[in-house]
């Protein structure tokens, strides 16, 4: 979208996106780069990645690879293709040839329509991008190595490095591994407090708990320490640890 909420179906936005978007589809991974990664050296562009799908081009060249790929968006309007982008003189127009309004509605934010159900602009284009599953199971847990390297080293980093203080369009984004990075961070994030809160109920509960201060039978610190065991073994037990 546009960093100051305002149209973003101008030249400039548009060229700006599908500068972006050309740095995804081109950009690659190196499989010797990935952590665990059992196979040979290869190296990985989103082409070579993604699920198939037809109607990515709106005129199919088999040889471009991104026209074999399934991506949703209005930049293929232009074949995904900078020079016929900026070939174009008329965009609002090669824009309605998208399809219905509804179709619009659904990769557009916040589109307007004159009384003719003509576009006249939005606030924001959505591109979604679709990776074929290459996932396997090891020791019981599923895992897509290659597809989460490109995710981190390709996709993160492109759309992370277009900030709105050097680019006119401001990206919102989200993909399959940023759930379990959010989830992993905010975990990671919240161990210092399990660990003070541990201490903090240790002194709570030795000086609460027993009948002797002193070490040995009855010792409030003994009942403590014991209290902490039983709840470290229950949540332990819990996880499957």
């Amino acid at each position: 979208r546009d960093t100051k909420g305002k149209n973003v179906l101008t030249k400039e936005h548009l060229v700006s996106a599908m500068e972006l978007h050309g740095m995804i589809e081109t950009e690659e991974i190196d499989t010797t780069d990935i952590e665990d990664y059992e196979g040979k050296k290869e190296l990985f562009t989103f082409p070579d990645l993604c699920s198939a799908g037809g109607g990515s081009c709106v005129a199919y060249n088999p040889t471009d690879p991104i026209c074999n790929c399934l991506v949703i968006s209005v930049l293929r309007m232009w074949n995904y293709d900078l020079d016929m982008l900026q070939a174009d003189d008329d965009l609002l127009s090669t824009l309605m040839r998208y399809g219905s309004r509804e179709d619009l509605e659904g990769v557009l934010g916040n589109p307007v329509f004159d009384n003719n159900g003509m576009l006249q602009s939005a606030e924001a284009i959505q591109v979604t991008y679709f990776l074929a599953d290459r996932s396997e199971v090891r020791n019981g847990n599923e895992v897509d190595p290659i597809n989460e390297a490109w995710e981190e080293k390709v996709f993160l980093e492109s759309v992370q490095d277009n900030e709105p203080s050097k680019s006119n369009i401001d990206v919102s984004y989200i993909s399959t591994r940023s759930f379990s990075d959010e989830f992993g961070g905010a975990i990671s994030g919240d161990l210092v407090f399990v660990q003070v809160s541990y201490i903090v109920a240790f002194i709570f509960l030795g000086a609460t708990l027993g009948s002797r201060i002193a070490c040995g039978k009855g010792s409030r610190w003994a009942m403590s320490f014991a209290a902490l065991i039983l709840v470290a073994a229950s949540t332990a037990a819990g996880i499957g640890l």
